[in-house]
């Protein structure tokens, strides 16, 4: 059976009033969502790339969020030159998320109050 024979067997089934709900991968556990007949498919060929899709992320950011929880770090670094891992804001939803990765963000000691409060005090 090839693709459009499966998705009219699915539109077929979705006229009688049979719907395919499935749980994917969210921060704490799953969001049920109602899937298309072309969503089945698209989950059945490439689960991660669906999901990631559904988030409105690429499959690496996909893998990054769910592995922070949501989270995002500050960008300031370390006196070893390593990235500073204070989390600046978390459970952040997937749109929320993509957008604070892209900005600076900053903890209270790497931060322009942290650098003005420095400079104030030599």
């Amino acid at each position: 059976m090839n693709r459009q024979d499966k998705i009219k067997f699915m539109n077929e089934l979705e006229e009688a009033g049979i719907a395919i709900y499935r749980g994917i991968p969210a921060l704490g556990g799953f969001r049920t969502i109602c899937f298309t007949p072309e969503d089945t498919l698209d989950y059945l060929e490439n689960p991660i790339a669906f999901c990631a899709n559904h988030y409105g992320l690429s499959v690496d950011e996909y893998r990054e969020w769910m592995d922070s929880q949501g989270s995002v770090s500050c960008g300031g670094k370390t006196r070893a030159g390593k990235r500073c891992k204070f989390i600046t804001d978390a459970n952040l939803e997937p749109r929320e998320w993509k957008k604070r990765q892209s900005k600076e963000r900053f903890c209270h000691l790497h931060g322009p109050t942290a650098v003005a409060h420095k400079e104030a005090v030599r």
